[in-house]
């Protein structure tokens, strides 16, 4: 059996708090779409949150 490693990656993230759409939205550039909606969630019921349409899907 062989070993291998994998290398930590580092990548640049914004963290979405309900309140800086404007934040993730500049952060995405033309890379993506930021479209704020209700979404399910933990438990019952919606919750506010936002989706991200890209290239890749959503």
């Amino acid at each position: 059996m062989s070993r291998y490693r994998k290398k930590p990656v580092e990548v640049e993230a914004v963290r979405y708090d309900g309140t800086n759409r404007g934040e993730v939205a500049a952060f995405m550039g033309r890379l993506g779409k930021v479209e704020e909606k209700k979404l399910p969630g933990p438990g019952r019921g919606v919750h506010d949150g936002i989706v991200i349409h890209t290239l890749e899907g959503t």
